[in-house]
Formats: structure tokens, C-alpha cells, sequence
């Protein structure tokens, strides 16, 4: 149901100037590929304007066939941690527009997203040392996401119906002038679950607006996001708890920029809060625990940047982050950061690219650090380039890691934040319809942090900085064009994390991918395009599992096309995390509109 405040944006943005030839073109869809730019080689780049080519459910599930791993609870967005080169899951930088937006409560809610794939306009998987400089816990790397600027006006409708009780509808409009526009995109989602317990509903409500002038710029992007799911072992595997969860998120992101010749400046302000209701056994005959968190994120901060000189871009920044909580469990918190970095890059004699950077950081909990990064690459003949780089990372605990306690986990306020530092080489070779690269990777990881046992007889898992570990490992990607209306993806990651543990036993076991292989096939045909996506999965000491997923869609006009979408066709029973099951196969079909 949209309240007053939604209608009125609705309203608004229906106000607007509508571009005269909007109406005119048909709308080609484009399925999204993973690509690579001459000067960032090690990153994989998701085009999600046109996400509805992929064969996913959700903007978000199209990173399962990039090196990110995502490691779902729950079906249909429940839920979900990401992993990247072996990392935990609190070892990923999340950013949307260059901004950290990561949960200090616990990495559970960084799948929290409140924006719709309609607001996205692109994600970015950076691993190791091409992982940005902006704050903690870019461990195995970073996802940085972007927003669509509103600047062409269109309106689009999509609604599908799928097994297990699934419906879903979407709603975007945007409205555009020469020099300013707004979108609000709206969405909701259910559930009935593939069994007890898996249910889910969520509604999601976002707006983007900007208004620019010939050297200043201001935009603005604001979502909400409401969910609520059955939590089945969410956080005890293997128990059986009929667990209950639910979460809002709220996202606010403000930006002004001016430029002045060469020199540009940019100030910024992000405010995120998320709201967490957990009832561990929703039955209430083993158990009446409820929690309640609510955590605000502030974040003031300016940018500065000069390009055309030697070198070609040089960059300083300086930001100051507040971080608070209020639980019913882990008591009211808080703590800050202040951030101040510096960043340049040179391209020599159109072969030889350098790019470099550090930031100081001064944090109450657990103190300061100083992280880095060097870069470089050679384009060492027409197709064929060379890189290496050496970069160092560290990781705050989480409120959870410091203030939770239950019957089962006890937390550890004495906690050290973790560091890291990672060294890598690889080549690229292009040509204009085929592509290929490989990177090779070692990390080596001091006091990281995870919930342990030291031994069976020990009652309680308890929050620690383990020692030492070691992560070795390769990526490797391929892409070729087949014919003119086909091209096929590929990507394959291995990982070896070696920990000097003295035989510790894991709360969520060893839950990184050790093999990771994933394609994706895109065929022209019907008018439209249709994609079948693989994944194949080999955790330690545990079964491998592969899945198939395809998206099929006809159009019926210019406008208008019908789609299909198929989950997990070879019906495997696999658990991402172990002791959490997931579903078998599913599928949905609906009804796209765009004008």
C-alpha cells in the first residue's frame, strides 16, 4: 500500500517535462556482460541497465556469475552474505556510488539493499589490490554499485507470477528536463516458501533526482526497504529453530559537485539505518528469545580532484563516519572514524599505467590504521597486457562480534580489527570478438576475526582474533562471440585458505568456495534474447553442487515482451551455507512493459 508521501512523488514526477521523442523508439534489450576497461583490468563490470536479460530473480542474484560468491539463506532476496577470494563474509566492502554502506552491526544485512534493478546502473566486482581505498573490510575485495542518473524520461512496468505463492510487481517512472529529472521506482514481493518456515515478503520504495548546471551538479537518492521471512536455521544450522526476521532499511544519499576547469570538488553526506526484529523460535515452545537492533550510519565527507597534469589525476579526499546502535540485546553503542586518503594515477607513452594510493584511518574502536595500494600495468603489444599490484586492507569488528551474547555465542569487547595484505598478477588478451585473463592472488591475513570452539567440550561459540592465515589462489575469465547472434561467458576461481588455528571448530564451518566456475549463454532469437546460466561449486570437505538456471522472453512489441524464468533445473539439493537448505527447482513468468 503507498502512502501520501509515495503518491505525491508519484504525482510529481509526472509533472515533469517529457521528452518529445520518447514514445517514438522501441526499446532493444541488451543482456548484461561482464567487461573489462583498458586501465582496471582485475575488475569484472555488470551492465544492469537492461538487467532483464539475465537469468536471475533479482539485480543482486546476477553477481552469482561474477567472482563474488553469494551465500543465501533465503530465497527471493531474503537474505544473503557475500565472499570474494576466500574471504568471510564481513570481508566485503560494499559501496554504492563510492560511498561505504556496509552494516556494522553484522555483513547479514549488507544484502539490504534498498533500491530496486531499476535504479541500478551498474555493479563492479573488485578484487584484491584494485579494491577502492574507501574504509574497512575490503578483506577479499569490494562491490561498488551505482545509481542511474534520471536523465531520460521513461516509465516501466513489470509484473510475474511463479511456484511456490511468488508474485512480484515493479513499478518505475522516471521524468526528465535538460537540466534536471527525478525517478521513483516501487516493488513488492512475496512468497509462500518452498517449505515451513521459507516464506517471504518484501516491498522496496527508492527516488533518484539531480539538477545540474553548467559546472555544479546536485543529486539525490533516497530508498526504503521492508522485508519480513521465515528465518529457518538462519543462524543455527542444523537446529531446527523456526526462526522469524524482520528488517526496514532506510538510505539517504546527497552529493553537490563543482567543477572549475581542471579542478573539481565534491561534498557528500550518506545516512543509512537499519531496523532488525529476530524471534529465534516463532512457535515459542523452545525458546521466547526476541531481539530488537536498530544501527545509524553518518557519513560527511569531500573529495577533491585535479586531472590534465603530471600525474594525469591526483585525488584527496577526507571523511568522518558515526556509527550507532540501540539493542535490546547488545546495549547502545557507538563509535567513529575519520578517514583521510590520497589517490593518483599517470598513464606513460600510452603503454605503462600507474595508479597508487593510501588512507589514514583513526577509529575509537579498535584505533587507527594506515592501508595502500600500487598498481600497475603494461600493454605489452595490440591484445595482449601485463599487470601486478600490492595492496593492504583491514577490518573493524562488527557491534555483533563485540556486544552479542545468547545462550549459545558469547562476544569478545576486547577484539583487535584485522589486517590484511594481498599481492597479485595476471595478463589480459583482447581481441575484438574474443577475451581472456588470468590473475594469480596470495593474501596473508593477521587477528581475523571469526566465532570459534577450541574444542568440542567448550559450551559457548566465542568471538576471537585467530593468528595467522594464508590465501592463495587464481581467477580466470573468458568471453567469446559465437557467430552474430550468440556469445558465450565463463569465469573460474579457486582458493586455498591455510589458518593457523590449532584445530579450532567454525560456527558457519568453512564456508568459502574453493572451486568456483560459472558461465552464462546468450542467444539472439524470437526477437529477443535468451540466456542460460551454470554454476559449479566445491566447498572443503563438503559436496560439490551445480545449477542451471535460463531466462527466455518473446517480444510482442516494440514495448511490451513476455518472459520466463527457470531456477535451479537440475532440481539439486545444495546448502550455501551448511545446514541451511535451499530450494529446488522453481519457476516464474510475467509480463514486462516499458515506455
Amino acid at each position: 500500500m503507498f502512502t501520501k508521501i509515495t503518491c505525491g512523488l508519484f504525482l510529481f514526477t509526472l509533472c515533469l517535462p517529457l521528452s518529445n521523442s520518447l514514445c517514438q523508439e522501441p526499446v532493444s534489450l541488451e543482456p548484461i556482460v561482464i567487461t573489462r576497461s583498458h586501465l582496471s583490468q582485475a575488475t569484472y563490470l555488470l551492465d544492469t541497465e537492461n538487467l532483464a536479460s539475465s537469468p536471475s530473480s533479482s539485480f543482486m542474484e546476477a553477481l552469482r556469475y561474477s567472482p563474488l560468491e553469494l551465500q543465501r539463506r533465503g530465497a527471493r532476496g531474503a537474505q544473503a552474505d557475500f565472499s570474494l577470494r576466500g574471504s568471510s563474509f564481513e570481508g566485503v566492502l560494499i559501496l554504492l556510488n563510492g560511498r561505504r554502506i556496509n552494516d556494522p552491526q553484522t555483513g547479514h544485512f549488507n544484502y539490504d539493499i534498498p533500491f530496486t534493478r531499476e535504479d541500478i546502473r551498474q555493479m563492479k566486482v573488485s578484487s584484491g589490490s584494485r579494491s577502492p581505498l574507501s574504509g574497512p573490510n575490503a578483506v577479499g575485495g569490494a562491490l561498488e554499485m551505482s545509481i542511474k542518473t534520471p536523465d531520460t524520461s521513461q516509465a516501466v512496468f513489470e509484473s510475474s507470477i511463479g511456484l511456490n505463492q511468488a508474485y512480484a510487481n515493479l513499478l518505475s517512472i522516471t521524468r526528465a528536463g535538460e537540466n534536471a529529472g527525478m525517478r521513483f521506482s516501487a516493488e513488492s514481493k512475496d512468497s509462500g516458501g518452498w517449505r515451513d518456515d521459507t516464506d517471504m515478503r518484501s516491498v522496496t520504495n527508492s527516488c533518484a533526482a539531480f539538477i545540474e548546471s553548467q559546472n555544479a551538479r546536485l543529486s539525490l537518492n533516497a530508498g526504503y526497504q521492508e522485508k519480513e521471512f521465515g528465518a529457518y536455521d538462519f543462524y543455527t544450522p542444523g537446529r531446527g529453530f523456526a526462526s522469524r526476521e524482520w528488517t526496514k532499511t532506510f538510505l539517504v544519499q546527497s552529493e553537490a559537485a563543482y567543477q572549475a576547469g581542471n579542478a573539481s570538488v565534491n561534498q557528500y553526506f550518506s545516512w543509512r539505518r537499519h531496523l532488525d526484529k529476530f524471534m529465534l523460535d516463532k512457535t515459542g515452545q523452545r525458546s521466547l528469545y526476541l531481539n530488537h537492533h536498530c544501527t545509524d550510519v553518518y557519513t560527511p565527507g569531500i573529495e577533491f580532484k585535479v586531472s590534465g597534469g603530471i600525474p594525469d589525476a591526483l585525488t584527496a579526499g577526507a571523511e568522518f563516519t558515526e556509527e550507532r546502535i540501540r539493542s535490546t540485546n547488545l546495549g547502545n553503542h557507538g563509535r567513529s572514524r575519520e578517514s583521510f586518503s590520497l589517490g593518483a594515477e599517470h598513464l606513460f607513452n600510452d603503454a605503462l599505467f600507474l595508479e597508487g594510493g593510501a588512507s589514514i584511518d583513526d577509529c575509537t574502536e579498535p584505533g587507527g590504521s594506515l592501508t595502500y595500494k600500487l598498481n600497475a600495468s603494461l600493454q605489452a603489444s595490440r591484445n595482449l597486457s601485463l599487470r601486478a599490484g600490492v595492496s593492504s586492507h583491514t577490518r573493524i569488528p562488527s557491534f555483533t562480534e563485540l556486544y552479542y551474547s545468547d545462550p549459545t555465542t558469547v562476544s569478545n569487547p576486547e577484539l583487535s580489527a584485522e589486517s590484511s595484505r594481498d599481492y597479485e598478477a595476471g595478463f589480459d588478451y583482447k581481441t575484438q570478438r574474443h577475451s581472456c585473463a588470468i590473475t594469480l592472488f596470495v593474501r596473508r591475513e593477521n587477528d581475523f576475526i571469526d566465532w570459534i570452539k577450541r574444542s568440542g567440550s567448550q559450551a559457548a561459540w566465542k568471538a576471537e582474533n585467530i593468528t595467522q592465515a594464508r590465501t592463495a589462489g587464481i581467477e580466470a575469465s573468458v568471453r567469446s562471440a559465437i557467430g552474430g547472434n550468440a556469445e558465450i561467458e565463463g569465469m573460474y576461481s579457486y582458493a586455498d585458505r591455510q589458518v593457523e588455528d590449532e584445530g579450532y571448530l567454525y560456527k558457519y564451518g568453512i564456508n568459502y568456495a574453493r572451486h568456483r566456475f560459472a558461465s552464462i549463454l546468450y542467444v539472439r532469437a524470437l526477437g529477443g534474447v535468451q540466456a542460460i546460466g551454470f554454476t559449479y561449486t566445491k566447498k572443503p570437505a563438503r559436496d560439490a553442487w551445480c545449477l542451471m538456471n535460463a531466462r527466455f522472453e518473446y517480444p510482442l512489441n516494440g514495448h511490451t515482451l513476455i518472459f520466463l524464468t527457470l531456477d535451479n533445473l537440475f532440481n539439486s539439493e545444495y546448502q550455501e551455507i551448511e545446514g541451511i537448505p535451499q530450494p529446488k527447482r522453481s519457476a516464474e513468468c510475467g509480463l514486462r512493459l516499458r515506455w
